[in-house]
């Protein structure tokens, strides 16, 4: 585990890859679900998706298989116990927190709320979980498809 509020580098690796699959989904179909990862400390990945309606139900499935996996619960297949986790979806931001979190990019929203890929993300031991968010616009456009650098979104329960 990295020191107390870092990222250790095999977690900031899971959510990054996580998120980089999630961005070519959006970008192609403009559909993601809730996709969720693990990763054990041989490094070997699972990763499922729920697409469930609405997205609240995936968000807490998604939780609950992390922690299933955990526990021994949820079939683990060929991973060890997992040590990191990471959970992204398609949810909404409100202009005025991006204003808060990133000035320059808020300069160019319209009042109201706006699509955004978050990304929860832990590991075992930390005293905390961590979330992000990136703005997308041109969902389902593959080319147009843009989407803003991560901006941090907060502290989350941790899984593991």
């Amino acid at each position: 585990m990295a020191e107390q509020g870092a990222v250790s580098a095999r977690l900031d690796e899971l959510a990054t890859t996580l998120i980089g699959e999630a961005l070519d989904a959006l970008a192609d179909t403009g559909e993601l679900g809730v996709v969720a990862s693990v990763v054990d400390a041989a490094d070997e990945r699972l990763t499922f998706g729920s697409s469930a309606a609405p997205a609240d139900e995936g968000l807490e499935w998604a939780r609950s298989w992390v922690e299933g996996l955990a526990a021994g619960t949820v079939d683990r297949e060929a991973l060890g116990e997992p040590v990191a986790w990471a959970i992204c979806y398609l949810g909404a931001v409100a202009a005025r927190e991006v204003a808060e979190d990133a000035p320059e990019a808020a300069s160019a929203l319209s009042a109201g709320y706006h699509d955004a890929l978050i990304c929860e993300f832990g590991e075992k031991g930390a005293p905390a979980a961590w979330s992000s968010y990136q703005l997308v616009s041109g969902l389902g456009e593959g080319d147009r498809f843009s989407y803003t650098d991560p901006l941090p979104a907060g502290e989350v329960e941790p899984l593991l």
